[in-house]
């Protein structure tokens, strides 16, 4: 759920490769 929802928030973004790959490596971490 909290994938989809930062997923949703990058989508509505400004599409920047660089800032998903930030985003999913901090899930990862968690």
């Amino acid at each position: 759920e909290a994938i989809q929802a930062g997923a949703k928030d990058y989508v509505v973004k400004p599409f920047q490769p660089s800032r998903v790959l930030e985003a999913v490596q901090r899930v990862l971490k968690l």
